[in-house]
């Protein structure tokens, strides 16, 4: 069997699964996305459209929202607001949409909201399974870092958790591909050069294994075997 390093495996399967296409999370305006991924959210919006989206990797993600039911009371706005949920889901090369209950009035919110019945589909309609929690906190809630909070809770191992590369997001990985690039390519220029951490290329080779979809682990498991 041929070997190939740790290094180069997770290099060309980074590179395969940025091939991929991702999954587009569209977010409405009622909904408040905390956290995405183990990293604070930044939202782009389309033009004609008041809705915001989120481009995610392919495979599992984990996200943290808040959904806030507003109403118009002798002309006060008021809102009814869920718990701050967590969730994990599945998906590829997709468009993923909130189906969220629309509560006919405050009182009805303010009863139901709690408990709240909500999913993802797809752009076909079809449901997305997920796995949900509740991120809670003792004592009083302003002021809450929502990352932290996360991290902490996947960290515990709660029902909705997942493992994230370093403990942090994509953003870690993308930082930890282009530290392994570097120290490759500075390798290649001088023969005493060091190896790149060992530990460093497990972690790319973990994290990007596990966002690959099937189809892909499958054609890396065997090039492992040729």
């Amino acid at each position: 069997m041929r070997i190939i390093k740790p290094l180069a495996l997770a290099m060309a399967l980074s590179m395969s699964a940025a091939a991929q296409a991702d999954v587009t999370l569209t977010v409405p305006e009622n909904v408040n996305l905390l956290v995405a991924n183990g990293e604070k959210v930044e939202l782009s919006s389309g033009l004609f459209s008041s809705n915001n989206t989120l481009v995610l990797p392919n495979g599992e993600n984990q996200i943290v929202f808040r959904y806030e039911a507003a109403f118009n009371k002798a002309g006060e706005e008021i809102s009814a607001v869920s718990d701050t949920i967590i969730a994990k889901f599945t998906a590829s090369d997709s468009q993923a949409s909130f189906v969220l209950p629309d509560y006919k009035s405050y009182r009805s919110a303010e009863k139901n909201i709690s408990n709240l019945k909500w999913q993802l589909v797809d752009q076909s309609g079809n449901t997305i399974a997920k796995v949900e929690d509740k991120l809670t906190k003792e004592g009083m809630q302003l002021g809450r870092d929502y990352v932290d909070e996360a991290k902490d809770y996947n960290q515990a191992g709660g029902k909705a958790a997942i493992v994230l590369a370093g403990g942090a997001g994509a953003s870690t990985a993308i930082a930890l591909q282009k530290t392994a690039t570097t120290n490759a390519q500075s390798s290649a220029g001088a023969n005493t050069a060091k190896q790149v951490d060992s530990g460093t290329a497990e972690e790319m080779l973990h994290f990007w294994y596990n966002r690959a979809d099937k189809a892909t682990q499958q054609r890396f498991k065997d090039f492992i075997n040729q």
